[in-house]
């Protein structure tokens, strides 16, 4: 398998990381109307999750660090935090969120109102965390001031085992939608199957008070990694191990798991897709005509998975948004481990995968050394490849965030690599790029 899915943020804190520098954060913005190329670093390490785009141009990235120095109010360990950009970059604040413990944000939003929906886990009952349920964390829903990074109000749900919000959602009318993992027996969220986890909703107000919660999955086990609303739906993707419960239809190890909701939270369909070996999706969008793309990766040369190039392919399925229907499925990738987290749809013809690949064989070329940020540029009606781009250094380089400005992404790139397009890294650093 290529990633582990549960708590997939917080594992990243657990890579050790060497080749430590001098603390380099590039002093020179961008040239008007050059592409923006930005590095965010302290003396620990750093980790990117969630970018998202205000309407006024700035941008807002998330995720976690243990340097102390980086942000404005550390507490201890690894705090989530906060960046607010202009729109060249340039930083205009910088804080931590958190507790004693280790805290982290997966995704962010920019709410009807122009603040920030932040959701994550939490560890701990002190700093900027109450009524913590216990456990080995609580899925955390923070609203925070997009002028000045200030705690609006702060939500912790979950029950006496361990749970973690992966995604988010929010609505024209205020509400917020998050998704992640429950594997709690008690607390907030009745229903629990078992296995390792169930992939857990909860829909909220503006002010943060639940409307409802649901968990959803079978007895082996499901995390959630990514939710989309549309025409009044919600639909949620992931990963599942589980054929009985909520889940029907599986095929082997573990697939892809698609669902849809009304907002009430009933189960409308579900989708198992995949062969006899690993699925995983990493995220899912709607596309302009209605239906649904997902991105992820898949091991298996049988069953819905009609290839494969050697170890995980980067996999795109489109599906019917009405009942997850396959539509056309389609792997990338060579000998190596590759995957898909993101798409954009560029025109009616034409979209951007973005993800990772340690591949440097089939549709790759030009790998800088261990894995690399892949860009592929393909046609929305066959899935044929138009162009393939890798970007990286001599180490890995994780694509961990990304969003659309315009006719241009901008990517959110994790890595410690002192060579090639992220050079002078201090251990574990951040990079904003764009690309057209």
């Amino acid at each position: 398998m290529k990633r582990i899915i549960f708590f997939s943020t917080a594992c990243f804190l657990l890579i050790t990381v060497s080749c430590k520098k001098n603390n380099t954060n590039p002093p020179d913005p961008p040239v008007p109307g050059s592409l923006i190329k930005k590095q965010f670093g302290g003396t620990g390490d750093e980790y990117i999750s969630g970018i998202a785009k205000s309407p006024d141009g700035s941008y807002f990235l998330c995720g976690s660090s243990n340097s102390s120095g980086f942000a404005t109010g550390y507490h201890a360990g690894f705090d989530a935090f906060i960046i607010k950009t202009d729109a060249s970059g340039n930083t205009i604040w910088k804080k931590f969120y958190g507790s004693s413990l280790g805290d982290y944000f997966a995704r962010l939003g920019i709410a009807p109102d122009g603040n920030i929906i932040a959701v994550g886990n939490a560890r701990a009952n002190d700093g900027d965390i109450t009524g913590y349920n216990g456990g080995t964390s609580d899925g955390w829903v923070i609203k925070i001031n997009s002028s000045n990074g200030n705690i609006i109000w702060s939500k912790v749900l979950g029950g006496a085992s361990g749970e973690s919000f992966s995604s988010v959602s929010l609505q024209a009318d205020g509400t917020i939608i998050a998704t992640g993992g429950y594997s709690s027996t008690t607390g907030t969220a009745p229903g629990y199957y078992g296995g390792s986890s169930d992939i857990w909703v909860v829909k909220l107000d503006a002010s943060g008070n639940i409307l409802w919660n649901k968990n959803f999955g079978g007895s082996n086990g499901e995390y959630a990694s990514d939710i989309v609303v549309a025409a009044n739906k919600i639909y949620v993707t992931g990963q599942t191990g589980s054929n009985n419960g909520d889940v029907s239809g599986s095929h082997g190890q573990s697939d892809v798991w698609v669902f849809s909701l009304d907002q009430n939270g009933s189960l409308l369909w579900q989708k198992a897709l995949g062969g006899t070996n690993n699925e995983s999706a990493d995220g899912i969008k709607i596309m302009d005509d209605g239906n649904l793309m997902l991105l992820g990766y898949t091991r298996s040369n049988n069953g819905d998975a009609t290839a494969n190039y050697g170890d995980n392919d980067a996999w795109a399925v489109k599906i019917n948004s009405s009942n997850g229907t396959l539509i056309w499925q389609k792997n990338y990738g060579g000998t190596l481990n590759d995957y898909f987290s993101n798409i954009f749809f560029l025109s009616a013809a034409t979209g951007v995968f973005v993800g990772y690949s340690k591949s440097n064989d089939n549709n790759l070329s030009g790998n800088k050394g261990d894995g690399d940020v892949w860009v592929l540029k393909y046609n929305l009606n066959d899935g044929s490849i138009i162009s393939s781009k890798l970007f990286g250094g001599e180490l890995d380089d994780y694509l961990s965030a990304s969003v659309m400005a315009g006719s241009k992404v901008i990517l959110g790139i994790g890595t410690n690599s002192l060579t090639g397009d992220f050079p002078s890294n201090t251990n574990y650093d951040i990079w904003l790029y764009e690309i057209e």
